[in-house]
């Protein structure tokens, strides 16, 4: 019994390389992951089999059926949980409204150190938590904005205007995104994609591949802009 447990909790470990990052959208493809959780899922799924078919009994003075079967159930239950996970991060989080907006926007800044934000007009920033947290940073040298329109809300913020800078393009960027931990091993980017009257944010890590440099390479142009 002892044994598959262990072996249990390995592939759930393995499980939760894939699903239980903060970060959605791990590299690779998307599809090769989910023969990787049915890979799984049936090397979950032998461990009652083998159980089942021992000679001696698992456990002392109970039956091998029953062990199986309570082994059977908690495989299940990860299987479960892990897929239910992993759809979930993929679909990203979903907001339906403004005011939910600004609480997420002003949670991943709260929480985060070295802050980028590359932004059309930062429309989102209209709020008083908002506008003190950016202050805040904008003090302690820890933020820089890039942005198309500085609204009025921002430009009458004094210790905030040397953290924001107008990019002179002759378009206006289809992406908006923001940094956190901006340079720090745990960096990561959060990007708001709008659709049906709602927002989701997907968030991508340093290990999520070369979106996540695409974006921090848009930053460094922006920058020389």
């Amino acid at each position: 019994m002892i044994i598959c447990c262990v072996a249990l909790i390995n592939i759930e470990s393995d499980f939760g390389t894939q699903v239980s990052s903060k970060f959605i959208f791990r590299r690779g493809n998307m599809s090769l992951q989910i023969l990787g959780f049915v890979a799984n899922a049936l090397s979950i799924l032998a461990i009652p089999f083998a159980v089942l078919n021992s000679k001696q009994n698992i456990v002392p003075y109970i039956d091998n059926k029953f062990s199986a079967a309570m082994l059977f159930l908690a495989a299940s239950v990860i299987f479960i949980l892990c897929i239910k996970e992993y759809i979930e991060k993929n679909k990203g989080k979903t907001y339906k409204n403004d005011d939910e907006i600004k609480k997420a926007m002003f949670n991943i800044i709260k929480n985060s150190g070295s802050t980028v934000i590359v932004t059309r007009n930062m429309s989102w920033s209209n709020d008083k938590d908002i506008e003190n947290e950016l202050g805040r940073k904008s003090s302690h040298g820890d933020l820089k904005i890039y942005l198309q329109h500085i609204p009025n809300n921002l430009d009458e913020i004094a210790n905030l205007k040397n953290s924001m800078k107008k990019y002179n393009l002759n378009f206006t960027p289809s992406c908006r995104f923001t940094i956190s931990n901006n340079g720090h091993h745990n960096e990561a980017m959060h990007i708001a994609v709008p659709g049906n009257g709602k927002h989701s944010i997907y968030s991508y890590s340093s290990n999520d591949g070369p979106i996540f440099y695409l974006a921090k390479d848009l930053v460094r142009l922006l920058e020389t802009s």
